[in-house]
């Protein structure tokens, strides 16, 4: 960032022991950023290397500096993600999957996989394909029968694509139909303040006949934890179904489950955190059979309670913006059902000293409670003590979470600072981003990452007195789904300033999918329709399961979180957003995330953090927090 000499040129290269892998090099005569891109030989083994950096007047010159780093080689280029057509399987049936390759900017990647097998539940290999290929949509379909006498257990599918393998297990049972069959359902989970416990019993022959006999119900209550089987159960309650015809209906009070717990102190005993179980036995009348089912369901407690995102502890620059992130949430992981004029208090203290202020916050729709303010530059405050506090409408304080705030290092009290006013970034629009100092600078430079790559890197320049600065950058497919910019600059004594956000992309809206079902394409309901809408050119597949299937496993699906957690591998050394899980539904899970500050303390590791590695001469800093 300031030339001594006339010209220097940079030499990168990346070493495994004596022998050198692969280098690049690049003269600089003027200040500036550049990227150095080196391409990583596919015959490279997994491992750790050294980064070498050496620098020179002239390329005849002796060396003016070095640098040596390690870094690791990860052998995963492609994404294989695995789908099956069910999670479970018994003898004799046809157990067809896809392997679908894609590559870190999200786009399909075609070719051939070096092989794809199946391993019992025991290892042996039961089933190989050497360089299967590609379809037209970049998707590989196989599929394969299993035996009438099969090793029951947890089957392997691995793919392999050059040094990385991708694994997906499915379960392989022995099952054999049975003349009759008796099935039991509940909802997957209570809250304690329900009015009662609500099953359905289901008894039909094989061939769809209904069962007519009589029923019982034993309902057992357990405390939820690691000895609930080796304790009695809590409580017991019995049913009797005199007559059922194909189905029937049970349903018990929650005040007749408490009734079976034993009261502590005179109150009122809790459901909260037990777990029931429901055993149904059947009487078929013409058969003169007995057989049996069960279903389990969860009770939580009600009360909702608040937590800080960004975990117990944080860092703040004084005179900077800061954003607190609070949640209202359930036991269960539901949003509250009633917020009424219920209202968040948030405090703050002055290491663990008196109170500096407060202020109540009204709970939005999404639970998601978001505050910015300013701290002030407080020489006497170690440290920032935020406490929030869950509110009802008398003001009684129903839950209660902390959150500690450290100051960031520096040595100059200087600070700079990247916020943005795109909460929720598209593919294919642009971001807003502010970038602030209390330092008036000349010049900052920031970078753009994303998967383990640098995007782009360019630099703003600042007029004399200007500390706050407004730019975009266009939203592009190689920034989904985590991306970070870096912003950085040097004073005029050498030190660093320098600040990073992470946030979500969202890629999902840029093909819009549509799909329809029409079930009376023969006017007979034994055909099901399903019509397809997409962008034209597109590759559209389908998977059809039966819905007790996808309760009992939902993962047999690719979703939107498991694409995400998948492009996440190629982030592994980085910081990710703040993100908060919803439990809405028992099948699906829906996440939140919120574009989210530098991990770091210090300058030095707010680069480490971003996934980068910091070359330089200047001056940064290094937090101690043993405090």
């Amino acid at each position: 960032l300031r030339m001594v000499y006339p010209q220097i040129t940079m030499r990168l290269s990346i070493k495994k022991g004596v022998m050198e892998l692969i280098s690049t090099s690049s003269v600089f005569v003027a200040t500036g950023t550049r990227v150095l891109q080196m391409k990583v030989p596919n015959q490279a083994s997994a491992g750790d290397y050294w980064l070498h950096l050496d620098g020179y007047i002239s390329s005849n010159s002796s060396l003016l500096f070095q640098n040596r780093t390690m870094i690791e080689l990860y052998p995963k280029t492609v994404s294989l993600l695995i789908q099956t057509s069910k999670p479970i399987y018994h003898q004799s049936q046809i157990v067809r999957f896809r392997v679908i390759p894609v590559q870190p900017d999200l786009m399909p990647w075609f070719g051939s996989l070096i092989s794809i097998e199946v391993a019992d539940s025991s290892n042996n290999l039961f089933k190989r394909w050497l360089n299967p290929m590609t379809n037209i949509g970049g998707i590989i379909e196989l599929d394969f029968q299993l035996a009438d006498q099969v090793n029951e257990g947890d089957w392997t599918i691995r793919a392999r694509h050059e040094k990385y393998v991708a694994e997906k297990t499915f379960r392989v049972v022995e099952y054999w139909a049975r003349l009759w069959d008796v099935n039991v359902t509940m909802l997957p989970r209570y809250s304690d303040e329900d009015f009662a416990l609500t099953g359905l019993i289901q008894a039909n022959y094989t061939s769809g006949k209904y069962v007519r006999g009589n029923a019982t119900v034993v309902i057992e209550m357990r405390e939820r934890g690691e000895d609930m089987w080796s304790k009695p159960p809590a409580g017991t309650v019995r049913r009797t179904i005199v007559q059922l015809d194909g189905h029937a209906g049970f349903i018990v009070p929650f005040s007749e489950l408490r009734a079976q717990l034993a009261t502590t102190g005179g109150t009122e005993p809790s459901l909260a955190n037990m777990d029931i179980w429901a055993n149904v036995s059947v009487l078929n009348w013409w058969e003169n059979d007995v057989h049996s089912g069960w279903a389990y369901t969860q009770i939580f407690s009600a009360n909702s309670n608040i937590k800080f995102l960004g975990g117990d502890v944080r860092t703040y620059k004084p005179g900077m913006y800061f954003t607190a992130f609070m949640v209202i949430f359930t036991a269960d992981g539901h949003q509250p059902l009633y917020i009424g004029n219920r209202r968040v208090k948030l405090t703050f203290t002055c290491s663990e000293g008196a109170e500096l202020r407060s202020v109540l916050l009204p709970i939005p729709d999404d639970a998601l409670i978001q505050y910015t303010f300013r701290p002030t530059n407080e020489e006497s405050c170690t440290y920032l003590r935020l406490q929030a506090s869950f509110l009802d409408e008398n003001s009684v304080i129903l839950a209660t979470a902390y959150q500690r705030l450290f100051r960031f290092q520096s040595p100059s009290s200087t600070y700079l600072q990247l916020t943005t006013t795109t909460p929720q970034p598209q593919v294919g629009e642009y971001m807003v981003l502010n970038v602030e100092t209390n330092y008036p600078m000349d010049t900052i430079h920031y970078i753009v990452t994303a998967g383990g790559n640098i995007i782009t890197s360019d630099r703003m320049t600042l007029k004399s007195t200007v500390t706050f600065r407004s730019f975009s950058i266009a939203v592009s497919k190689a920034m989904a789904p985590i991306c970070r910019i870096l912003a950085f600059c040097v004073k005029s004594d050498g030190e660093i300033l320098a600040d990073s956000l992470t946030f979500f992309t969202n890629y999902s809206r840029v093909n819009n999918v549509e799909i329809q079902i029409n079930r009376g394409k023969d006017l007979n309901l034994d055909t099901v329709e399903v019509r397809g809408k997409a962008t034209p050119g597109s590759y559209l597949a389908v998977n059809v399961l039966h819905a007790d299937l996808f309760r009992y496993d939902s993962p047999s699906f690719i979703q939107e979180n498991d694409v995400v957690d998948e492009m996440w591998n190629y982030e592994a050394h980085a910081q990710t957003p703040y993100k908060f899980i919803w439990y809405n539904s028992v099948n699906q899970v829906d996440r939140v995330y919120v574009p989210t500050p530098t991990y770091g303390a210090d300058a030095n590791s707010t680069i480490q953090k971003s996934g980068l590695v910091l070359f330089t001469d200047a001056n940064f800093t290094k937090a101690n927090f043993y405090r």
